[in-house]
């Protein structure tokens, strides 16, 4: 608690006791746990899901934490309407929207292989004109 205090006196801040919660790894024994818990006031999370759209969780990258990218893509998708936009505009558009939703998610993680195909299926049917209204999936 000590290097807490120093942290809040130096900073001006000060700690939420009720929204400050506490992950440990698997490697941490259940009485070091308990001690830290008692000694904090703080809560135990099994998983530290999201923050600022980011998943945190320690775990392995799997396809299934960054498919809302795809599902991203696929809302912009549905609301352009690619008759009435000439091949510079589809480009323009598609390169200036579809490209920089997964920006922000490969600083800090490494987007899988098949999840990188399958945004690249939805920027390539964008270009050619191909709508999801039309033809559903784009595969």
């Amino acid at each position: 608690m000590h290097c807490l205090d120093q942290f809040c006196q130096a900073s001006s801040q000060k700690i939420n006791n009720q929204k400050t919660q506490v992950y440990f790894s698997k490697n941490v024994d259940q009485r070091t746990k308990e001690d830290i818990l008692q000694h904090t006031g703080f809560s135990q999370v099994d998983s530290l899901g999201k923050y600022l759209g980011a998943n945190i969780a320690p775990e392995r990258t799997t396809r299934g934490k960054f498919q809302h990218i795809i599902g991203k893509m696929q809302d912009k998708l549905s609301g352009w309407k690619h008759q009435c936009l000439s091949l510079a505009g589809r480009l323009t558009l598609t390169k200036s929207v579809l490209s920089s939703i997964p920006y922000y998610h490969m600083q800090y993680a490494k987007i899988p292989k098949n999840l990188c195909d399958e945004m690249g299926k939805k920027f390539n049917g964008a270009f050619c004109g191909v709508t999801l209204s039309r033809f559903g999936n784009l595969t």
